[in-house]
C-alpha cells in the first residue's frame, strides 16, 4: 500500500516537470495529477482486478491513453499525429514509472472456497 501511494505521488511528476516551462509549475502540476487520476486510477484498478499487473500492460495502457488523449482533443491532421505519438510516449513513461515504483506488493491471501 505504501509503495502504491508513493507511485501515485511520484509518477505524475514526469509530465508536470516537462510542461512546467510552458504552462507554469502550478497549472502543470494540477493538470498532471488530474489526468493521472482520471486515466491512471481506473487502469490501475482494472489491471489489479484481472491480475495482469505486468510492466508491459501498464506501458501499453499508458501509451494508448496518452495517444488517445491528444487525439480526442482534435489532432486530425497528419502533422499533429506526431504530437499524439509524443503524448503516447509520455503516457508510457508515467505508467512505467508507476509500475516500477510500485513493484510487486504482497497481497493478503484470499480465502479459497472449499467444496464439501
Amino acid at each position: 500500500m505504501k509503495r502504491t501511494l508513493i507511485a501515485l505521488i511520484v509518477a505524475p511528476l514526469i509530465p508536470a516537470v516537462l510542461f512546467a516551462h510552458d504552462a507554469g509549475p502550478i497549472l502543470s502540476l494540477l493538470l498532471s495529477y488530474f489526468w493521472s487520476f482520471v486515466f491512471g486510477l481506473p487502469v490501475f484498478f482494472i489491471l489489479r482486478r484481472i491480475r495482469k499487473e505486468y510492466h508491459i500492460c501498464y506501458a501499453l495502457a499508458g501509451f494508448s491513453l496518452g495517444f488517445l488523449a491528444l487525439l480526442l482533443q482534435g489532432a486530425i491532421h497528419i502533422s499533429e499525429i506526431y504530437g499524439a505519438y509524443l503524448f503516447g510516449l509520455l503516457g508510457l513513461a508515467v505508467a512505467l514509472c508507476f509500475s516500477l515504483i510500485r513493484g510487486k506488493e504482497r497481497r493478503i491471501a484470499e480465502p479459497h472456497a472449499t467444496t464439501n
